[in-house]
């Protein structure tokens, strides 16, 4: 029978292969009067392997003849009997397990070997990042042969690898995943968290998960992982009372409160803000992570968040990408609170109502106008993310639709040309661009992870290849690569240059100390100019301008002779140039 030695320091919590066999294990449980580890090193007998009480609610203990692979669990005898301690016994699977059987409670965790040779990969510039935002378990087998998961449907893992190649052909450097810890609800995009530090046994293992970062980077994405911190599963969730206390949800979530979407943990604790700093190493440690994406921070204690952010995976990772979804003023997320950028909330319902002629000259300031020090500091998703594309109630949510759903369909022209407009303004717009995946093909409807009572509504391939994928594949494609050539549209510089409220149409400046200088003309209307007749105000600039990109071009969707190709525009003694202006478009000229 194995035995438990005191560890010589401190190792980690949870399970840690030493070498030689020995596995070192620490767990917080304050209200156990003892702790054992039990597992196949142990036959599974209830004796275990007795850890050693550090005297401040933590055992621990070094454990010789230990294996990556094995199963193991542990065991509290709780001090009751008392209100809130009854006593008895409580296994329990690890809080910090790497590796779990399933999200129910008899689960058993598994010891994990968390090494792997990872190609060294640069994480590119704050603002060089250009996101694509997906779901692994719906992002592969509808329409593309991949067999799939018969009951669930799941996507896996490696289903996802040679599908990097699509993603980066386009111009995008950088995947944000929706999350992939275990979670508790088959029905959802990942935000039910039942084990924070355990990918979903339903999409692969840890070297599974480990492969797809590897390969993404090879591929030259980064990756970018969701941390769901706000609130647990409120099902199969295994921190429930875990060392026996009964109150309140015991000691993960006493005092916490509640959330619109669970009970929130209790973040007032240092052992739990502990807890989540570990976890937010853990994905860049041992996963590879070039950036962490906090959901709902807003709630979440800032004094936690200033623990785990601010003073930790900050100071210790200053290279790493920290976004935060923030719905609050106050504090400053990025000076207060240390993120780099907040995801852009306004950006989708700002363009909505611009497309829907609710004025939107106003909302497209609104957007130019949002505070920011850096362009990096927001995270751009005109056309949409997650949350304003999926519908989980089977067709109820009537307003969670791709964005050329929302605007007349995929058969429209119309939704087409406004749809090929908020993916061009992403990338001209100071800020990071993000595109939902299925936005870049004109998908219609909406996103489900799960088939529903209305059918299957994952990603189609079948849509990414036909002639209406191909033209908006194409303008994505594009006008990331207009981004890509020219360092002003990732600059912290802009300036309105012309404001047409009668025609709805407006212009704006970026520039870089290289003297790249690149002017955006946006038309949010239906109106239509030939033969030079609209003239743009260049704000004071002189010189040629070519055009470099037009929403309207015939590869698009638009018509031949769109736009101003070939030409070169002089600067008129008014101070404009003269255009001819396609409806509903965007224009680039750069200065010669």
């Amino acid at each position: 029978m194995p035995t438990a030695k005191r560890a010589s320091a401190y190792r980690g919590m949870g399970a840690n292969l030493q070498g030689d066999g020995v596995c070192s294990f620490r767990v917080w449980a304050p209200n156990a009067k003892s702790a054992t580890v039990v597992g196949d090193f142990t036959q599974w007998t209830r004796r275990g392997v007795k850890l050693v009480s550090e005297g401040n609610g933590y055992w621990s203990g070094d454990v010789e003849g230990v294996s990556a692979g094995q199963a193991y669990k542990f065991i509290f005898d709780n001090v009751g009997p008392s209100l809130h301690n009854p006593g008895g016994k409580f296994w329990r699977v690890d809080a910090y397990a790497r590796e779990v059987q399933n999200s129910m409670a008899n689960a058993k965790g598994f010891i994990v070997d968390p090494t792997f040779s990872f190609t060294p990969f640069q994480t590119p510039c704050f603002q060089d990042f250009l996101i694509y935002q997906l779901h692994v378990g719906s992002f592969a087998g509808r329409n593309d042969g991949v067999e799939v998961n018969a009951k669930t449907k799941d996507a896996l893992f490696l289903d996802i690898i040679p599908k990097l190649s699509y993603i980066r052909q386009m111009g995008f450097n950088a995947l944000a995943l929706l999350p992939v810890g275990q979670m508790g609800l088959r029905i959802g995009e990942g935000y039910s968290p039942t084990n924070w530090f355990a990918p979903d046994e339903y999409y692969g293992s840890p070297t599974a998960l480990r492969q797809l970062v590897e390969a993404a980077h090879q591929t030259g994405l980064a990756v970018i992982f969701d941390m769901v911190y706000n609130h647990a599963s409120t099902s199969d969730n295994r921190y429930w009372e875990y060392d026996g206390m009964n109150f309140d949800g015991g000691i993960y979530f006493e005092g916490g409160g509640d959330t619109p979407f669970g009970k929130r943990p209790a973040h007032w604790k240092i052992e739990v803000q502990n807890f989540f700093l570990d976890n937010a190493r853990m994905w860049i440690r041992e996963y590879g992570a070039d950036g962490l994406r906090f959901d709902a921070t807003h709630l979440v204690p800032d004094e936690s968040i200033q623990h785990i952010v601010l003073r930790g995976i900050r100071e210790e990772f200053p290279d790493k990408y920290l976004i935060a979804e923030y719905l609050k003023s106050f504090p400053d997320p990025y000076r207060d609170l240390g993120f780099h950028a907040t995801w852009d909330a306004l950006s989708p319902h700002a363009f909505r109502a611009a497309a829907s002629g609710h004025d939107g000259l106003e909302w497209i300031k609104a957007l130019l106008g949002e505070r920011m020090s850096h362009s990096w500091n927001l995270v751009r998703y005109p056309l949409g993310s997650h949350d304003e594309i999926a519908d989980l109630k089977s067709g109820e949510m009537a307003g969670c639709r791709y964005f050329v759903e929302i605007a007349g369909g995929r058969a429209s022209w119309d939704a087409r040309a406004k749809a090929r407009v908020g993916w061009v303004l992403a990338a001209a717009l100071p800020g990071i661009p993000m595109l939902f995946m299925g936005s870049e093909c004109h998908m219609g409807g909406y996103w489900a992870p799960d088939a529903d009572r209305k059918g299957d509504h994952r990603f189609d391939w079948s849509l990414a290849e036909d002639q209406i994928g191909h033209e908006m594949r194409r303008l994505v494609t594009d006008a990331n690569s207009a981004r890509w050539l020219n360092p002003a549209l990732r600059s912290d510089t802009v300036q309105i240059t012309h404001e047409d409220r009668a025609n709805q149409v407006a212009a704006f400046k970026r520039w870089d100390s290289a003297g790249n200088v690149v002017l955006t003309v946006v038309n949010l209307s239906g109106g239509q100019w030939e033969q030079g007749e609209y003239e743009v105000t260049l704000g004071g600039e002189s010189g040629l301008w070519e055009e470099i990109f037009c929403s309207q071009y015939p590869q698009y969707g638009g018509w031949e002779g769109a736009g101003n190709i070939g030409m070169q525009k002089p600067v008129q003694p008014d101070g404009t140039i003269r255009i001819n202006l396609p409806r509903w478009s965007v224009l680039m000229f750069r200065k010669v």
